[in-house]
């Protein structure tokens, strides 16, 4: 089993050092070199930010790998509240290392325990280029080659795993209401909870996820397809 995560725009202030070297962190160094030689009005048009933010992302870029702490104790966001790494077991933290990727614009994949810095980044962002046709072939070749016969449960937003799904074999996991639009706040405490979930009670088939209700989400067969499994609740 492989959960597929997303990564998050905000960063704790985690004390949980590493020196886990990420998998690509020679591509990264390069794409973050980019960033850093972009002025504050490039960085705040082309992120449609502010300018108090483009220096963040400024001193980021310079602050690059520098005391990088563990990313999944690192990310913010309601995914990382909903998987909620602090009250994870030992023994099970020792199980997600070999279980769980992050997908990231800036690293392109991230076991959990890898060093990073905070950095804004994402797939979708053009300002160093085709982040999608850059990463693809990379994303594919190692997953492929780490991960060869693993189920692949994606809990990641299509943001992140477009661009790979007509390429690997994964099951993506929804969320649906009878009644009215799932927030995106809600959703991704979802995602966060799911991942935990599956962390704590590992599956081998896509029908063990059939068994699994989670926070009243149970399985819907009406909705669910081959790659998309659906879990619903009514309010």
């Amino acid at each position: 089993m492989l959960i597929l995560l997303s990564p998050a725009k905000t960063f704790t202030k985690t004390e949980v050092f590493s020196h886990e070297m990420p998998i690509y962190l020679k591509e990264a160094t390069k794409l973050n070199n980019k960033i850093k030689k972009q002025s504050l009005l490039f960085l705040e048009t082309s992120f449609k930010i502010s300018r108090a933010l483009a220096k963040k992302v400024k001193t980021d870029a310079q602050l690059f790998q520098k005391e990088p702490k563990s990313a999944i104790d690192q990310f913010d966001g309601q995914v990382y509240r909903g998987f909620d790494i602090q009250s994870l077991s030992d023994e099970r933290r020792m199980f997600l290392s070999g279980h769980l990727l992050i997908l990231s614009g800036l690293y392109g994949l991230l076991r959990p325990f890898d060093g990073i810095t905070p950095y804004r980044l994402d797939f979708k962002d053009h300002l160093v280029g085709n982040l999608c046709q850059f990463w693809k072939p990379k994303l594919i070749h190692y997953i492929h080659t780490v991960h060869p016969e693993s189920l692949i449960i994606n809990l990641a937003s299509a943001e992140f795993t477009d661009f790979i799904k007509q390429d690997l074999k994964m099951t993506t996991i929804g969320f649906q209401n009878n009644q009215t639009r799932i927030s995106n706040m809600a959703l991704k405490l979802l995602r966060g909870q799911m991942a935990r979930y599956l962390i704590e009670n590992p599956i081998e088939t896509v029908n063990q996820l059939q068994t699994i209700c989670l926070n009243g989400y149970c399985y819907d067969a009406h909705h669910s397809t081959n790659e998309l499994v659906i879990f619903s609740k009514e309010v």
